[in-house]
């Protein structure tokens, strides 16, 4: 019999423009390790089997009904099920029990129910402040609530939505759609991505520090799963939330591929030093970008995000995977500009190629 444990590894998104920020959000990769070199994941036939059930809540969510949220829910997880090169599934559980609220959560989340992805809606943020602990300027959180002690799975995992963050004027929540989308993909088993998000948000510059730029993205190149938000109706939320940009598309896949996936796309491998040139480095982003398509053919990924313990065989080791076969892409090391990593950011460095 396999052993579990109530062990939350959830993960914070944060609002821009429309919300205070804050920044306790990871990057690239999978949201926890079992081992140095083995991450946490879904299925194997240990707790479940896929298709993975997710049960959406009975109350409303803030200015949303009940019935809004449960179509931004089937819509976020439909996106993630729909990843045509990977193999990980869901499928639509039904509702919770019964309305969760602050009053009942701790109860209902933190004993184990079944190895299900719970989809609570948070109507006015009490659930987030008095049961998490959110700070002001928090959209969501999301990630694995019980894993395994003895083998490398998820148990049970929960996606909660802030209905307190919901701008009135968003219409059905088609701008704050990308909280559901991104923590849906926590839930799954998935980090933040830094790869096109720090450009627009905190006008980061699009290629090392001293090299030409090469543009800035359109909403179409945004990512699900970059640590911050714009949730306003004019922002990028309700194109950054379908599950189509390459980064988001190979995060998934990279740990849950289809049988053909190594064959048919390409990977890169490596691993970052100091000057050196002997240590390795951890929390270094690693972003390669095509050079006819710099923004919606890319992907990056932090070193070492398969390390454990410094010095370790995965120490500033990096895996960049979905590569398009005879397309030329460019490599650069890349400083982080905000947010938290499962690795800590590397101190500041010269960005190259």
């Amino acid at each position: 019999m396999k052993s579990f444990s109530k062990k939350p590894f959830l993960v914070l998104l944060c609002g821009l423009l429309i919300l205070a920020s804050s920044s306790l959000a990871p990057a690239g990769g999978p949201i926890s390790l079992f081992d140095s070199g083995t991450p946490t994941l879904w299925g194997g036939g240990v707790f479940a089997t896929f298709p993975i059930p997710y049960l959406k809540d009975q109350g409303p969510l803030g200015p949303l009904s009940n019935s809004e949220a449960d179509a931004l829910t089937i819509f976020s997880m439909n996106e993630w099920d729909a990843v045509s090169t990977s193999t990980f599934s869901v499928i639509d559980g039904g509702d919770t029990p019964f309305d969760i609220t602050s009053a009942n959560a701790s109860n209902y989340l933190f004993n184990f129910h079944g190895s299900v992805i719970d989809v609570v809606y948070d109507d006015n943020g009490s659930i987030c402040a008095a049961v998490f602990g959110c700070p002001p300027g928090v959209l969501g959180l999301g990630g694995p609530l019980f894993v395994g002690t003895t083998v490398p799975a998820i148990a049970s995992a929960l996606v909660l939505m802030n209905g307190a963050a919901i701008d009135p004027s968003d219409t059905g929540g088609t701008a704050y759609r990308i909280v559901f989308s991104q923590e849906s993909g926590h839930a799954i088993g998935l980090h933040h991505d830094q790869t096109n998000g720090a450009v627009s948000f905190f006008g980061d510059e699009s290629a090392p520090t001293g090299c030409p730029s090469v543009g800035a993205p359109f909403f179409s190149d945004f990512t699900a799963m970059y640590p911050f938000a714009s949730v306003s109706p004019s922002g990028p939320g309700a194109e950054a939330a379908s599950i189509d940009h390459p980064e988001d598309l190979h995060a998934l896949s990279r740990f849950h591929p289809v049988a053909t996936y190594s064959a048919t796309t390409g990977t890169i491998t490596g691993t970052v030093f100091q000057s050196d040139g002997i240590t390795p480095v951890n929390g270094v982003n690693v972003i390669v970008r095509s050079v006819t398509d710099p923004f919606g053919d890319a992907r990056s990924t932090i070193t070492g995000d398969l390390s454990i313990p410094t010095g370790d065989a995965f120490e500033g080791t990096f895996v960049l995977t979905g590569l398009t076969p005879g397309t030329i892409y460019t490599l650069a090391i890349d400083n982080i500009v905000d947010g938290a990593f499962p690795q800590p950011p590397a101190p500041s460095f010269t960005e190259e190629y």
